[in-house]
Parts: structure tokens; C-alpha cells; sequence
């Protein structure tokens, strides 16, 4: 046959694997089949996917520059990446979002929650240990708030804590304030903070303070939950709510944000 531009070829019909395609190794040209290349491109990837018919052959897309592979479509706009040599069996659900940590071609299952208290919240009996509560949510997935102060995690993983509190002193004297993280109701070792409190400024204008808690932590099972406890030397303190006005926001007593990292 005469040479002919692309264009002017007949159009091949459904493709059945055994057609040939010229490749060079080495300097000499050889052939091959699409059988073979198809191998070629998915052979170091082993991807099995229930429960997601959908899931077919067009939604998967190999990079070679990259030697990774994408798995995109009907996943609600997801996307799951896996590097060239792993090799993993997960089943999607088509509300979650999953994350890859590692090059292990393990999946993480998104989890978060943030939220915040509107109420000032006095410490009732001076020396005595009593929660944090929490009135609202600004959004959560995989992490719940149960009876007011216990933050539950649907699934075992690695968490990040942050806890943000205002402390006010209405007294003309230092006080002393101590925070810390209860887990599935046990004191957790080493995560106290100690606060002391400066004196009212005058009768009418406490001092105030912020105190931070930030802990990685594991929580080993489904469901475990944590706390964020305190306590001080005297009744008069208080976790403190300030109302908003025509320029600045409300300010909570506590803020705090917790997000699954492993």
C-alpha cells in the first residue's frame, strides 16, 4: 500500500487486543500487541474496588511520566492516587473522602470536627475537676459531640487536638488554673497545661488569658472519646464568653478543632 496520511486510513473497528503496534527496543524496530501494552501499563498497579459497579476500565488513567495511577469518575469529583508497586484491596464509600499518607498504598478516611462554646462557663467548686462544655458546631464528619463535652471518633487513627480557652480572673489575686485531656474518662498521662492568673486590673476590669492545648494522640478504638478537663484555686474563675459588638465578632469561652492525620 501507498503511503497515506493518517486521515486517509480505513477506521479500525472495535478493538480486540491482538491488533499489532510497531515499537523500537534497542535500535530495531519490532511489534507488539494492545494486549500487551495494556499489561504493560496497569501490571505494576493491583487495584481490586467493590461495591462501586460503576467503577470500569474508563475511569482509570495511567501516567508513565509519573508512574502512578489515578482513579477518578464516579467518585463524586474524588480522586485516588497510588504509586507504580503498590498494591492495596479498599472498599469506597461514596461519602467519604479518602487521603494517601504514605507510599504504602494504605487509604485514610477523612475525619474532623470544629466547634465552639457561646456560654461563659464558671468553675463550680474551687479544686475540683470539671469539663469543658461546647454549645455549637461549625462542621464535623467522623467526629461527634456527645452530652456536651465528649468529643467521639467514629474510627480508630491518629488525631490532632487544639483547644483554644479565654481564663478570666475577677479577683485582686493570682490564681492558679490547670488544664488537661481526659480519654474514654482517664486522666491522659502528660497532657496537663498550668496557667497562672494575673490580677484583676482594677474592681470593674479582670485580667484575662488565653490558654492553648495542642496533642497528637491515638485513638485505638471505634468510638473512644476525649475531654478537655480543668480546674483551679478559687470559684471566682471562669472561662470567659464576650458578647459581640457593631465592630468585633462574638469571642467564645473555648474553641477547639480536632482532625484525623493517620
Amino acid at each position: 500500500m501507498p503511503n497515506l496520511p493518517i486521515s486517509l486510513l480505513p477506521q479500525s473497528n472495535t478493538l480486540q487486543g491482538d491488533e499489532l503496534f510497531v515499537d523500537v527496543q534497542g535500535e530495531v524496530t519490532k511489534y507488539t500487541t494492545l494486549n500487551a501494552i495494556s499489561a504493560f501499563t496497569t501490571s505494576s498497579v493491583q487495584i481490586e474496588v467493590n461495591n462501586l459497579t460503576a467503577v470500569t476500565s474508563s475511569y482509570l488513567t495511567t501516567h508513565q511520566d509519573t508512574g502512578s495511577l489515578m482513579v477518578t469518575g464516579s467518585l463524586s469529583g474524588s480522586s485516588l492516587v497510588f504509586e507504580k508497586g503498590d498494591t492495596t484491596t479498599f472498599n469506597i464509600d461514596l461519602s467519604s473522602t479518602f487521603i494517601t499518607p504514605s507510599q504504602t498504598g494504605s487509604l485514610v478516611e477523612s475525619a474532623y470536627i470544629s466547634l465552639y462554646s457561646s456560654a461563659s462557663q464558671q468553675l463550680a467548686v474551687s479544686g475540683a475537676a470539671q469539663p469543658v462544655t461546647f454549645t455549637s458546631v461549625w462542621v464535623n464528619s467522623g467526629i461527634n459531640l456527645v452530652s456536651g463535652s465528649q468529643l467521639v471518633m467514629e474510627k480508630a487513627g491518629v488525631y490532632q487536638f487544639n483547644f483554644v480557652v479565654q481564663i478570666q480572673n475577677t479577683e485582686n489575686a493570682v490564681h492558679d488554673s490547670y488544664f488537661w485531656i481526659k480519654y474514654n474518662g482517664n486522666n491522659f498521662p502528660n497532657s496537663a497545661t498550668q496557667m497562672s492568673l494575673l490580677p484583676r486590673k482594677n474592681e470593674s476590669t479582670p485580667s484575662a488569658q488565653l490558654v492553648t492545648v495542642n496533642i497528637v494522640g491515638v485513638a485505638q478504638n471505634d468510638n473512644d472519646y476525649i475531654e478537655l478537663y480543668w480546674t483551679g484555686d478559687s470559684d471566682t474563675i471562669r472561662l470567659n464568653e464576650t458578647p459581640a459588638n457593631s465592630l468585633v465578632p462574638e469571642t467564645p469561652s473555648v474553641i477547639a478543632d480536632i482532625i484525623r492525620v493517620g
